[in-house]
């Protein structure tokens, strides 16, 4: 159980209320997020895919449980799309590209701008576990399937967000 002083500590105006509710801002909580999840679009009146609600429940949510769900997806999709790869190295391959998804690589550029760039084939292999040496395109195609899966995914989740969200808000 939580230490109590600490958790009043935390009620300053920054943060929430005693009841959990925030103290207003543009900002979205869990809860808002969660409920459009659970919404039909209202532009196409259908539910959200399977594949995007828990990515969304994933990332947006801090849902763990739909976290597994996830990972256990993109490895079922790596195992099924892996080719000549051993299942080992494609299992490491989609946990890999799952984390580059949430986590990119970045640099800050000359302007100050953070900016995304993609790892390199040496980088890739190190997070794979191989050696660079043995990292072929069919390693590299593996992992761009895997990653535009997951995108995939999310796009739709935020289109659906999008779209759910600016109802509530008119209404």
């Amino acid at each position: 159980m939580a230490n109590p002083i600490k958790m009043l500590a935390k009620l300053t105006t920054q943060s929430k209320q005693i009841d959990g509710m925030g103290f207003g801002g543009a900002v979205s909580d869990k809860l808002e997020v969660a409920g459009a999840l659970g919404m039909p679009n209202p532009n196409t009146g259908k539910k959200i895919s399977t594949e995007a609600y828990q990515m969304a429940r994933f990332v947006y949510v801090c849902d763990l449980k739909d976290g597994i769900r996830v990972k256990a997806r993109i490895n079922l999709f790596a195992q099924t799309h892996k080719g000549g790869i051993k299942e080992v190295t494609a299992l490491k391959i989609s946990k890999a590209a799952l984390a580059e998804f949430i986590q990119p690589k970045t640099i800050i550029d000359k302007t100050g701008e953070f900016r995304i760039i993609s790892k390199t084939s040496a980088e890739l292999a190190t997070d794979i576990g191989i050696k660079k040496q043995s990292f072929t395109n069919s390693h590299n195609e593996l992992f761009n399937k895997c990653f535009a899966e997951i995108s995939i995914w999310s796009q739709d989740a935020i289109a659906h967000l999008n779209a759910t969200m600016c109802e509530q808000d008119a209404a």
